[in-house]
């Protein structure tokens, strides 16, 4: 049987008689002049959203716009810097060497429109985030004791968040003697993690959930996943120095995880993002990174469980035929949980186009190019 397949712009493929019931963090997103994207929309996004794309088509932009939304200050901002490999920020009293520092967040580097990035979910959920210069009415900071330098002129770049009680908070990044400041706001964060190809891992960050999931008595469940798909564990824990170690068939000794499989503590890690405090989302880049490519339908046949389990929505970037193979396997029984968000880009300006679980299914058996 032949099946026609068509990716069409910024318009979602989906049956309009079958929408996902039950939790969704996002359901809506809308960005606007941020890193490669003029203008994009998606709509009814599910708890699995598999991104695809060429490289530099904005794969990883999309997730940074996901990831800057979601908190609550413009430190997010420097993060993002750091992970992309930029040089470390530094203070000027210059206006056009303190906006140099930013204009890669702008699209086109046009700072003079601002970047607006808005999400909606069920239940009245939605956050939205402006990043513009926005005049303040101190603009003079000494900046050295030494030299009396000062910044003159200087606009910071300030991030205006609004909530889900429809309140703004504010925060700039203002230049001062001791570097930057930011103010701290009062509005929460929503439970969001990047997890990026090139972010190290930090080993007590997660070992510490890994505590917290004991202390509740419910790390046995990660545990048996882990067990069930790499039999020669036996059993996992926190031990000295704070870090996560396994007990494995035919070692004398406990091995930390990481050591043991670089793959298996990806996957622990995630999974223990997932188990913590629910009702977030996890941002993951290049999630088939690590992980051998027959063990990629068991891996996502465990992160729909437990993202079902604990309420937490996915979006995972990927170049992997193999990991689309592996997803699609998994989306046949349950394809109303999936779907992939095509990232083209056409003259400097990424388009993000979706369709739905199971033409993801339809295009895999196909033999369709989806990547």
């Amino acid at each position: 049987m032949s099946v026609s397949f068509s990716l069409q712009k910024n318009k979602p493929l989906r049956d309009d008689n079958v929408l996902l019931r039950g939790y969704r963090m996002i359901h809506s997103v809308n960005i606007q002049n941020f890193r490669c994207f003029d203008s994009v929309n998606l709509v009814d996004c599910p708890r699995i959203n598999l991104i695809v794309g060429r490289n530099a088509s904005g794969k990883t932009a999309f997730l940074e716009a996901l990831f800057l939304a979601s908190g609550a200050s413009p430190e997010l901002a420097i993060r993002l810097k750091n992970w992309r490999g930029q040089p470390a920020i530094s203070v000027s009293a210059e206006q056009t060497a303190y906006e140099g520092q930013w204009k890669d967040l702008f699209h086109n580097f046009n700072q003079k429109q601002e970047i607006s990035i808005q999400f909606h979910g069920s239940s009245g959920f939605g956050r939205s985030l402006k990043i513009l210069y926005v005049p303040k009415t101190v603009i003079t900071v000494p900046i050295s004791a030494d030299t009396g330098t000062a910044a003159k002129g200087i606009v910071p770049l300030t991030f205006i968040y609004r909530g889900e009680d429809n309140r703004e908070y504010q925060s700039s990044m203002d230049v001062t003697s001791s570097g930057l400041q930011m103010e701290a706001i009062a509005l929460p964060p929503i439970h969001a993690h990047f997890f990026g190809s090139q972010i190290p891992l930090n080993p007590q960050q997660y070992a510490n959930l890994f505590s917290d999931l004991s202390i509740q008595k419910k790390q046995s469940e990660i545990v048996d996943a882990l067990r069930e798909e790499f039999h020669f564990i036996e059993d996992i824990g926190v031990e000295a120095g704070d870090l996560l170690y396994a007990s494995v068939e035919h070692l004398s000794d406990k091995v930390q995880v990481g050591v043991l499989s670089a793959g298996i503590y990806k996957l622990l890690c995630i999974l223990l993002l997932i188990g913590r405090p629910s009702m977030g989302i996890i941002l993951i880049d290049e999630i088939e990174n690590g992980f051998y490519y027959d063990m990629l339908p068991s891996i996502w046949r465990l992160i729909l469980q437990f993202a079902k389990k604990y309420e937490v929505q996915v979006f995972a970037s990927t170049h992997s035929r193999e990991c689309l193979e592996a997803a699609a396997d998994v989306a046949k029984e349950q394809s109303k949980e999936f779907g992939v968000i095509r990232a083209v880009k056409a003259n400097g300006v990424a388009e993000l186009r979706q369709f739905d679980g199971k033409r993801l299914v339809d295009a895999i058996n196909e033999g369709i190019e989806i990547r």
